[in-house]
């Protein structure tokens, strides 16, 4: 049992709850949840957690399941977020045309609970938790006239609505559906909020974009040493067959 847990359960102290493993914060949602439908068990400390970690949805990625990540070069070991793709074809497109970059294939070491990025219910939750902030986290421009200052809850909003400068609104937004929009330095802020919240990541199925268009389907480990162990890494360009990706998937899915 974690220290957190102990102290938890002992104070009855909500703050011990945001240190515990998203794993055990999953458990713990499961099990209150059950015994308030029931009215069974402590019905305080079910109340407790599902008023400060109930909130959020999470995503399961099962020990043993294969993600693929292209790179210009040799992938680096720091322990940092980080994207991966579960589609081998869509880390294929992330590989170089006119040169040799490297298709890496890893296998997750253990179960996986993760926040879960297409989830209209976590949307709204983080877009609450971050309206009342007004630390600029972003700026772009220089001049006067054309810097572009923006709040968490401002690249949020945008990440989830497409608005590139989000209105400015008395009120926090209530989303009914999500729109992805993906703006490489912009999302990694995002993520690094996500990571600082104590979440282990994220995972998102494929989402639809405001031309119409599928983003596809993408996981962010906060510290992927932990979570995963590089299989492989290919020496190769991006590809046009799909005979070669299917040879690799094979490899490692069979």
């Amino acid at each position: 049992m974690s220290e957190h847990l102990k102290k938890f359960c002992k104070t009855k102290d909500p703050t011990h709850l945001h240190g515990m493993d998203n794993y055990t914060k999953k458990l713990f949602i499961a099990a209150s949840k059950y015994c308030l439908t029931k009215k069974v068990g402590n019905q305080d400390i079910a109340k407790i957690v599902q008023k400060e970690i109930g909130k959020w949805e999470y995503s399961f990625i099962p020990k043993g399941t294969i993600l693929y990540r292209g790179t210009k070069t040799i992938p680096d070991q720091k322990d940092r977020a980080t994207y991966y793709a579960p589609s081998i074809e869509v880390a294929n497109e992330y590989l170089p045309t006119s040169k040799d970059g490297f298709l890496n294939v890893y296998r997750v070491k253990n179960d996986l609970v993760l926040f879960k990025l297409d989830s209209v219910l976590n949307a709204n939750n983080v877009l609450e938790q971050v309206f009342e902030d007004k630390t600029v986290v972003y700026t772009h421009g220089k001049a006067k006239n054309d810097k572009l200052e923006q709040t968490m809850y401002d690249l949020i909003r945008s990440l989830y609505t497409c608005e590139l400068v989000p209105p400015k609104e008395d009120t926090c937004v209530h989303l009914t559906r999500l729109v992805r929009n993906s703006v490489t330095n912009k999302d990694l802020i995002v993520s690094n909020w996500l990571c600082e919240q104590g979440f282990d990541g994220y995972n998102a199925n494929i989402m639809k974009q405001r031309s119409g268009h599928t983003f596809p389907a993408e996981v962010m480990l906060c510290k992927p040493r932990k979570s995963i162990e590089l299989i492989e890494s290919i020496q190769m360009r991006k590809t046009k067959s799909s005979k070669t990706l299917q040879k690799i998937l094979d490899k490692y899915t069979n």
